[in-house]
């Protein structure tokens, strides 16, 4: 008897495992094409907004790359601005944001000044994961 529930447990993992891949495939249009995921990569990394994100504190939690850490719960900006608007972003920087204090004291401690922190917060803004997909498929 122990067996046959082994078994019939073991069977009913499998086919939870089976259904489980099935319903999280990305399948194409139906136009016969394949479906591209958007993918976000950085845009305008030569621009002036980007210099200034590289001097301000957002760096050194967000990274470089803007990909942030996951694993300690600091958010990637990859695509942040598919969430907030310039106006959002600058009221995120001077007043934080959940478990991320006000930054706009610590920047302008930096050197940045309130017209730098407007343009980080505009250039925060264009990077959107529809912009990025037709950035790279061009």
């Amino acid at each position: 008897m122990y067996k046959w529930t082994m078994f019939t447990l073991f069977v009913v993992a499998c086919s939870l495992a089976v259904i489980y891949s099935v319903a999280s495939m990305e399948f194409g249009s139906s136009e016969g094409g394949s479906a591209e995921k958007a993918v976000a990569t950085v845009i305008e990394k030569d621009s002036e907004g980007a210099e200034i994100y590289a001097k301000a504190t957002c760096v050194s939690c967000h990274g470089a790359d803007l990909k942030g850490m996951s694993s300690a719960g600091i958010p990637t900006l990859l695509g942040v601005g598919d969430k907030y608007s310039k106006e959002e972003l600058v009221g995120v920087i001077k007043n934080g944001i959940r478990g991320m204090g006000a930054q706009y004291d610590a920047n302008i401690a930096k050197g940045l000044t309130d017209e730098d922190l407007d343009k980080l917060a505009e250039w925060l803004s264009i990077q959107k994961v529809a912009a990025a997909a037709e950035t790279t498929s061009h």
